[in-house]
């Protein structure tokens, strides 16, 4: 360069230089003194339109670029009753000229010192919802930033809430510098914070440079679930400590790849089982975003814990409209044990202790794929084994044992249909309480949807096979089962007697099927084969093992815990059985019966005398219309009336350890049994047969009837007393040796007496009527009769005398004995007259010697005959009173009246009166009176004879003699003993007479030992 030239650029420099100095200082003293002066203007003026209290305490210059603010303050609301305080020490800023003198703002360096910040959180406060803002890249993000470096030290930042402090960042140190020029980017982040109690810290770092080269690290420590709160919603209970890192590296316009490193400590979940309180764990996991197909990939995904390890990898591609996600997690060491104890319904702990133990390496697998709003998911899960058991504390509870294998478990958000299956194997319920022990459980149990099954499955139930499916729907919550087996030693089990009043015993072979629905009825239809088992109801019906007996069919309705209703149809050998009974719950956890309908069309005698359980064997043919109804009547529970019946073609019922049946033809029975509590039990027969033998009364027929002592249950009260009621009648009826029609009566029994109300009946052209009444306490016997016009053979074969008349009988007899001492007690009173009879011949030959018959030689007809034959009778202890004693006959009358002891002595005044013409026909007679004298004076051979001593060996004295002129004529002397045999014979026959009250003693003493 030429000099002249060189010297005035130089000189041009020097003046521009003087020039620029020189404005530079105007300027700064312009600067400063507008500064200061406008300071205050400026302020209002900001307060004026931002609304923020804004205040600076002083505001110093140092040339043009060096600005320093102190003791700033400002108040900014923020809504919402939220507002933010700052308060600093000072703001130094360092303005760039050269972005000035382009007439842009620019900081070039922002130091902040002593910064301190308060959120005031209002108590009503919400969360703010995020607006959403474009995204910078970072050449904009660059040229956007107003300054080149802000730093600051000793900062803080407070979040305050109803006056108290609830987060605070303390000692915060920080830089960002902005080298637009080299398109850098430097971050530094350093803070420590407290949630009450708790501290930790924060460290970020890291740089960005143009074009798009980005790294950092991201340090914490102290993270729990207080400071989480306050920037997102967490539920309650989840609380815990992390710490860990964060590092990125990457291309933003090609690739990103994070890095996370997170150790987990003292990890609380809400409803976390108890040995999970508290958990531990590392998380590590590698993510890459490639901007080249803008797909964020998980490469890697691990999460180790106390409670589960997770294995996860997948990507997201958002290169289409509509985001596309597929991704899988896998866990494994799942502690299936612990969550299943815990989980397990509060019951099944009170209940015992249960046992669940998993063998073999479960897994579940989760697996995501489709559009990322709106994913599909599938879940699978399996465990090898898993073995359940229950020890109850309860021994009513049953023991429980089961292994579960292959076990499979699946589910997906498209069908919404969750799957499950598994093998049941070696599983076992022993209810010892109930007496049911079954052993080899075993099936396939699968979930499919909303439906569980257990189909099929077996097991051994007391060693019997036992089968069948069982499906539950848990949408209708309605179960449906199917189920064959057999039933063994019922009499061991609590279905013995879990019915009141019917007793199970012996093997039962069974099919069922049912259906339930949850708070509605149990619906079951079965079938079954009873013929190795024992059926007991009541006292009286019992069908024992052996007796064929199916159950054809049954339906029953079961509300558990309030009723059941049953109706089925049942065989017992050829008899066919209709039944419809109804059940309700009792208090003491056993079915009632509150009705019972049982029809038997058709009843073969021969079958059903099997099983009924009284004191007699009954044989037969068959019973039409047979039928049992039983009703509850309340208002106490077990007040019921039953009825039971049916009309017999014929039937025999033979007594135990007896001689001879009761056997009716074309009889009907009808029997009503009454149970009221606080009530006598009653049970009341109405029988009537169109013909009934029964065994004579010197035979033990009648039979005591009801439940045996040593049937009843220890454990259950004793039974009440039955009072018993049998109403009696009879077309015809043969009583060996009474023969009637017409028969009728009532028959009392009851633990206090027995009695007849009434009993009436025919014999012969006559009538029957009486009372009879016996007091079991004090054995006290009354009997009342009366009878009239009735064969006198009855009474004679009744009393087992010879029968030696024949006639029609009436009288009447009372009486009353203490049968403990009949002989000082028997007090009777009676009378009986025999009209129209006759001495039978030959029978006096068979009664009396033949020394008799040589002597006198046969009556005549006209001294066996006799009009009437009476007596009144009285009976005190064994003393019998005889007055009005007479014999009336063609030609003869004899009269009397005494007292004899029964097997002791007699005292008697016999009065008899002969007419000569009856006198003539007998030898004796004829030969020891002058017939002819009586003839002639028209006057009859009266003789009276006083007998005494023993009562069938006695002496005779002649007590009266015929008018002097009426005399004997030969023989006199032996009148009074050849005579007395003569008279012997009335003798006889009123002696046998006589014995009536005795032999009706004697019968009655019989038939009540019946």
């Amino acid at each position: 360069m030429h000099f002249k030239q060189r010297h005035n650029a130089i000189s041009f420099l020097i003046v521009a230089t003087f020039i620029l100095s020189f404005i530079t200082a105007a300027g700064a003293v312009f600067l400063k003194y507008h500064l200061q002066n406008a300071r205050e203007h400026s302020l209002q003026t900001i307060k004026a339109h931002t609304g923020i209290d804004f205040n600076v305490t002083s505001v110093e210059t140092e040339g043009l670029r060096s600005l320093t603010l102190s003791e700033l303050s400002l108040l900014l609301p923020l809504g919402d009753n939220d507002k933010l305080h700052m308060r600093a020490q000072s703001v130094k800023l360092a303005l760039s000229i050269p972005a000035m003198i382009r007439g842009k703002i620019s900081v070039g360096d922002a130091v902040l010192e002593g910064v301190k910040l308060v959120y005031f959180k209002g108590s009503s406060s919400q969360q703010p919802k995020p607006q959403k803002k474009p995204f910078l890249l970072p050449p904009d993000l660059l040229e956007r930033l107003p300054f080149q470096r802000l730093s600051g030290s000793d900062c803080s930042l407070e979040i305050r809430q109803d006056d108290k402090s609830i987060l605070s960042f303390d000692s915060i140190s920080f830089s960002l510098t902005n080298d637009s020029g080299k398109g850098a980017l430097l971050v530094a982040l350093e803070t420590a914070f407290s949630v009450g109690a708790s501290a930790g810290k924060i460290k970020v770092a890291g740089d960005l440079q143009l074009p798009g080269h980005v790294r950092g690290e991201v340090h914490f420590d102290g993270i729990n679930g207080a400071l989480l709160r306050h920037f997102t919603p967490v539920p309650d209970g989840l609380d815990g400590a992390l710490e860990g890192n964060v590092s990125f590296s990457g291309d933003t316009e090609k690739s990103l790849l994070v890095e996370t490193t997170l150790d987990i400590s003292r990890f609380t979940f809400p409803d976390l089982p108890a040995a999970f309180s508290s958990i531990n764990g590392a998380l590590r996991s590698v993510i890459q975003w490639s901007s080249a197909d803008k797909q964020l990939r998980v490469l890697s995904g691990d999460l180790s814990t106390d409670l589960l390890n997770l294995k996860g990898q997948g990507v997201i591609d958002f290169s289409a409209d509509s985001p596309q996600v597929q991704a899988s997690v896998t866990g494994e060491n799942l502690p299936l044990s612990a969550i299943l104890a815990e989980y397990l319904p509060k019951t099944l702990n009170r209940l015992g202790k249960p046992v669940i133990h998993l063998s073999g390496n479960e897994y579940i697998v989760c697996q995501v794929t489709g559009a990322l709003e709106h994913p599909s998911i599938k879940v699978e899960a399996a465990v090898p084994e898993i073995t359940l058991a229950l020890q109850p504390s309860n021994k009513e509870i049953p023991e429980v044992a089961f292994r579960l294998q292959q076990i499979r478990a699946s589910w997906d958000s498209v069908s919404a249909v969750p799957e499950l299956s598994a093998l049941v194997s070696d599983g076992s319920i022993k209810a010892a309480k109930a007496g049911f022990e079954a052993t080899q459980v075993s099936g396939v149990i699968s979930l499919h949807g909303k439906t569980i099954s257990l189909q099929p499955f077996s097991a051994l139930l007391a060693e019997k096979d036992l089968y069948g499916s069982a499906t539950y729907d848990l949408e209708k919550e309605k179960a449906e089962f199917k189920i064959t087996g057999e039933l063994s030693a019922l009499e061991n089990t609590i279905l013995k007697d879990s019915i009141k009043n019917l007793k199970l015993a012996g093997d039962i072979a069974f099919h069922a099927s049912g259906t339930y629905l949850a708070g509605g009825p149990l619906t079951v239809k079965a079938s079954a084969d009873v013929t190795r088992g024992m059926v007991a109801f009541e006292w009286w019906l019992k069908k024992p093992v052996g007796v064929g007996a199916t159950i054809k069919s049954l339906n029953a309705e079961i509300l558990p815990g309030k009723s059941m209703t049953i109706t089925g149809e049942a065989f017992v050998e050829d008899t066919k059985i209709l039944a419809d009974l109804k059940y309700r719950y009792s208090d003491d956890k056993k079915w009632e019966n509150t009705r019972t309908r049982v029809d038997l069309p058709h009843l073969e005698v021969n079958s059903a005398g099997k099983c009924v359980d009284i004191p007699y064997t009954a044989l037969g043919g068959a019973c039409k219309n047979g039928f049992y109804e039983s009703n509850y009547v309340g208002p106490l529970p077990g007040d019921s009336i039953a009825k039971l019946g049916g009309h017999f073609d014929h039937v025999s019922f033979f007594p135990d350890g007896g001689i001879h049946p009761l056997d009716c033809t074309d009889t009907s029975v009808e029997v009503t049994i009454t149970t009221i509590k606080n009530k006598p039990k009653t049970t009341e027969f109405v029988i009537h047969a169109g013909d009934a033998k029964v065994p004579p009364f010197s035979e033990k027929w009648i039979l005591p009837m009801g439940a045996k002592e040593e049937e009843q249950d220890s454990e259950e009260k004793p039974s009440e007393p039955t009072f018993w009621i049998f109403n009696l009648s009879a077309d015809s009826i043969s009583l060996p040796p009474w023969q009637g029609k017409d028969f009728s009566g009532q028959l009392h029994d009851n633990p206090d007496e027995t009695y007849f109300s009434f009993f009436r009946g025919k014999m012969g052209d006559g009538q029957v009527n009486g009372a009879y009444h016996h007091e079991k306490r004090d054995n006290i016997m009354t009997l009342k009769g009366n009878w009239e016009e009735i064969p006198a053979v009855y009474l004679i074969r009744h009393l087992e005398l010879p029968e030696i008349l024949e006639g029609n009988c009436t009288g009447t007899v009372s009486y009353t004995v203490d049968q403990d001492d009949p002989g000082n007690t028997l007090e009777t009173e009676g009378s009986f007259s025999v009209t129209n009879g006759h001495f039978i011949e030959h029978k006096l030959y068979e009664v009396f010697t033949s020394s008799f018959a040589q002597k006198f030689g046969v009556l005549p007809p006209a001294a066996l005959r006799f009009k009437k034959l009476s007596s009144d009778l009285k009976i005190k202890g064994d003393q019998i009173f005889t007055d009005n004693v007479s014999i009336e006959s063609d030609g003869m009358t004899i009269t009397g009246h005494g007292i004899w002891i029964l097997e002791g002595d007699m005292n008697y005044r016999i009065d008899l009166s002969m007419s000569p013409d009856l006198a003539e026909q007998i030898s004796i007679m004829r030969e020891s009176f002058n017939i002819q004298g009586f003839r002639m004076t028209q006057r009859n051979i009266e003789l009276g004879f006083q007998l005494s001593g023993p009562t069938f060996n006695p002496t005779s004295e002649l007590a009266g003699l015929p008018p002097i002129g009426v005399t004997f004529v030969s023989g006199a002397a032996d009148l009074t003993g050849e005579a007395m045999k003569l008279l012997d014979t009335p003798r006889q026959m009123f002696m046998s007479i006589f014995r009536s009250g005795g032999g009706i003693l004697g019968a009655t003493r019989t038939q009540t030992q019946q």
